[in-house]
């Protein structure tokens, strides 16, 4: 597959090199101003009997025009509950494209249309640039049969090496030492890992239907069953019942069905307005913050005890952004917990790196840095 901003380049370097200017280019070819400026951008391709054209204009081989001149680029995917991240960027660290879809957990959405969002996304970043390798981290993938069935798919459709693991490993990959971390994820899902010597260790993280709490669907589902428990008459009404109904727009027995149908990733958009009521004073919704980050607190103290982990955690995930809920499960488990400075893609993409036996330095992560947007 031609790789237009490899040949864009090689065509700029030539016409520059006969210094002669991109309007004096478009007359000898007898094409517009703009179809040369595109093609040196990466826009597009000049057709067959162009680049035959080029190649005798500039006096090279066709070959040589349409070559990469050794130009790779990968592409790495941070894929959660809620949304899927992905980036085109080359062995330097530049970011050259990036797109988000909705989530790719394979438990929520299935296996055929996790594949579809995966698909999605990629064919989105290559419509110009080609890739030479994927990695993937997933929420979701180490159940069953998900990374292999992912990596099949994948790597039929593009031809390409293709790695698919938990969206743990990007997080981890965002510590000083990519082979030894260790992680406590607080988003839509909640889990914990720990890496040493690269072998993976994981706490929770068992799904919806499992998990005892931890994360900002847990959170929610408690502010939900709270608010059910209001109107059964078992509990008293409070600032946070109310402020769940004023979000559902109406009645909690009315909406009742649209929580069913809307799933986890709605329910789990509940956790914000539990901490605003916290913020008003409410005890119940205080109560069910501490309860979820004891949760976390317990998994952080058996991985400490029973594994030897570190007691600095990177923390990860949407839930951690809130301040208050972060320092209640530092203090409920006595360990730190590191914010990273740098998105989880950005730790997918070190670990694309690392499969493919490229080091990452400090310039790698400063381009970036510079080029993320």
């Amino acid at each position: 597959m031609l790789d237009p901003i490899c040949v864009g380049k090689n065509i700029r370097k030539h016409r520059e090199k006969l210094n002669i200017t991109q309007q004096e280019l478009s007359q000898m070819l007898f094409v517009s101003f703009q179809a040369v400026s595109a093609w040196e951008r990466g826009l597009s391709l000049p057709d067959l009997e162009n680049a035959a054209k080029l190649s005798e204009i500039f006096g090279i081989k066709l070959d040589t025009l349409l070559s990469d001149s050794g130009k790779s680029y990968y592409i790495a995917i941070d894929g959660g509950g809620t949304k899927t991240e992905f980036i085109l960027f080359d062995k330097n660290g530049t970011v050259i494209n990036r797109t988000t879809l909705s989530g790719s957990n394979p438990n929520d959405i299935s296996i055929d249309n996790s594949i579809s969002v995966l698909q999605n996304g990629i064919d989105e970043l290559i419509s110009i640039h080609s890739a030479k390798a994927i990695f993937a981290g997933i929420a979701g993938v180490t159940t069953g049969d998900h990374i292999p069935k992912l990596q099949n798919a994948l790597g039929d459709r593009y031809g390409i090496r293709v790695n698919v693991d938990t969206d743990a490993v990007n997080v981890l990959c965002l510590g000083r030492n990519v082979a030894n971390s260790a992680s406590v994820i607080c988003g839509t899902g909640s889990c914990l890992f720990i890496r040493k010597e690269c072998k993976m260790t994981r706490l929770g993280g068992w799904g919806y239907l499992f998990d005892r709490g931890g994360s900002s669907y847990d959170i929610g589902n408690d502010a939900i069953r709270h608010t059910l428990a209001v109107y059964d008459g078992l509990e008293a009404p409070t600032v946070l019942s109310q402020k769940i109904e004023e979000k559902l727009g109406g009645n909690i027995w009315k909406n009742l069905s649209a929580i069913y149908q809307k799933g986890r990733p709605y329910i789990a958009s509940f956790a914000p307005t539990v901490v605003e009521c916290e913020s008003l004073g409410d005890k119940t919704a205080a109560h069910i913050l501490d309860e979820n980050a004891r949760h976390l607190a317990a998994l952080i103290k058996s991985a400490v005890d029973r594994y030897n982990a570190p007691r600095e955690f990177i923390a990860a995930g949407g839930f951690f952004n809130n301040v208050t809920f972060k320092k209640r499960v530092e203090d409920f488990s006595n360990t730190k917990l590191t914010s990273p400075d740098m998105p989880p893609v950005y730790g997918a993409a070190v670990e694309c790196m690392r499969l493919n036996g490229i080091g990452v330095t400090d310039e790698f992560k400063t381009n970036f840095k510079e080029s993320y947007r």
